[in-house]
């Protein structure tokens, strides 16, 4: 996957963006404006489209987003055009992928991922903040301690089952949140947001076999809209 960087101090900034170039990734999107930076970058083997401007504001996705049944530079132009008038609910009815949006839109920067939270974005917020892809490089420049009841939940469950990390006061972004930073107060804060229901009701048997077969057309048919070979990762757990 791609990565991003969005955070108000400047050495942080720097920090993780030669971290990044250092692993192979390529900055392909920058703003920096009212003391915040945002940077994102190309995924390894794929060259992505990530970051457009409009005006003062913009709008950077990472991850794999389908939008309106379009993708890459196409996708992110009408993410662009319609975040200003829709609210994020609205828009990831139109969604699919696993994925990402930060955008900028008058004076406020906002996060959000796909609704169920497939996407890790990780955040800290102080004195300053740091938005980005994974706890660990969260906690290498907020420098904050271990939780020892997280870790003993993660080693005991083999997973963190709420927003919580290894670190205190560093937590991942749930699919019923977002991340919003005021750039004229310079706050940052956590805000809730809907998520979509889908339901169905059926009458007959065939019915329901005939939504199950446009339901996977549907989302089998996205297959095409990304070049290059395909494959499939399927688990059923175990031990």
């Amino acid at each position: 996957m791609g990565r991003f960087i969005l955070t108000d101090k400047g050495a942080w900034d720097d920090m993780l963006h030669k971290n990044n170039e250092a692993c192979g990734f390529r900055c392909n999107g920058y703003h920096k404006a009212e003391d915040v930076i945002l940077r994102t970058y190309s995924k390894l083997n794929i060259d992505t489209f990530n970051y457009i401007q409009k005006g003062d504001g913009f709008a950077a996705v990472c991850g794999t987003l389908v939008y309106t049944n379009n993708t890459g530079r196409e996708a992110l132009e009408l993410l662009a055009r319609d975040l200003p008038v829709k609210n994020i609910h609205d828009i990831r009815r139109d969604c699919a992928g696993c994925f990402a949006v930060i955008y900028k839109q008058n004076d406020q920067i906002t996060v959000f991922v796909d609704e169920s939270a497939v996407y890790s974005v990780y955040y800290y917020h102080g004195q300053t903040f740091l938005v980005t892809n994974t706890y660990f490089h969260v906690e290498k420049c907020a420098k904050q301690p271990v939780s020892p009841a997280v870790v003993a939940e993660h080693i005991l469950n083999g997973a963190i089952l709420g927003n919580e990390t290894p670190f205190k006061n560093i937590y991942r972004l749930s699919g019923s949140e977002c991340v919003v930073y005021n750039c004229k107060t310079k706050k940052l804060y956590i805000e809730k947001v809907g998520t979509n229901t889908y339901t169905y009701q059926f009458q007959t048997y065939e019915q329901k076999i005939s939504c199950l077969k446009g339901l996977v057309q549907k989302y089998t048919g996205y297959q095409k809209l990304f070049k290059g070979q395909h494959s499939v990762f399927g688990t059923g757990g175990g031990g």
